[in-house]
């Protein structure tokens, strides 16, 4: 076979990996999405949505009101949701929305500032991962509760879609604290939140195992 166009195959085999290479990264980098936020983008089916009440899963603590200012404390809700195409029940998703609401302070000017909005989505075996997290943070004798080998510490659980929750020794205060975020808002509660929290969470789990 004559050189050069043996050479030219060759270019022509590396364009084309190149090109499947590409291709596929939009796939890769989508797939690691709850396959519930997924389902709920898609515009070309007809989808069944089961919204079920929400519950607290943490809550500011109030601060002191003062005679100019109402302040409204930041909180996290989660609303277990299931989500399938008519007729396709056992195939569909099931998860919960996590919504967080910043803290705002508002004047008898009517001026107001904070209140931002941030929603995340976790399928089942996610918000399953949350409440074995919550379990771990919440054990009085783990070690990162007592350590005083560092300045900080903490404890993460991050989720796939722009959600977290944190868990850390305010040092200040010589106190635990959690810390709830979601994209660019966070939420600080007292530590005893995630007693409660977990309890949410797991009423979620419940919930939603026994719809068929």
């Amino acid at each position: 076979m004559d050189k050069r166009i043996l050479l030219a195959a060759c270019v022509v085999l590396v364009v084309i990996s190149a090109n499947l290479s590409c291709s596929r990264q939009p796939e890769q980098q989508q797939s690691n999405e709850p396959r519930l936020k997924k389902l709920l983008s898609r515009t070309d089916l007809i989808l069944v949505k089961h919204w079920y009440p929400a519950g607290n899963l943490a809550k500011e603590e109030d601060q002191p009101k003062l005679t100019s200012v109402a302040y409204a404390p930041g909180v996290a809700r989660i609303e277990p949701l299931w989500v399938y195409e008519p007729n396709k029940e056992l195939e569909g998703t099931k998860g919960a929305r996590i919504s967080l609401t910043g803290a705002s302070w508002s004047s008898g000017y009517g001026s107001r500032r904070g209140g931002e909005g941030c929603n995340s989505y976790l399928d089942l075996g996610e918000v399953k991962d949350m409440i074995t997290a919550i379990t771990f943070m919440s054990d009085g004798k783990a070690a990162w509760r007592n350590s005083t080998a560092s300045d900080h510490v903490e404890v993460q659980f991050q989720t796939k879609d722009s959600s977290g929750l944190t868990a850390f020794m305010d040092l200040e205060n010589k106190k635990p604290m959690v810390g709830i975020k979601c994209g660019t808002v966070a939420v600080f509660a007292p530590f005893d939140a995630l007693q409660s929290g977990r309890q949410e969470l797991q009423k979620a789990v419940d919930l939603l195992e026994s719809k068929r």
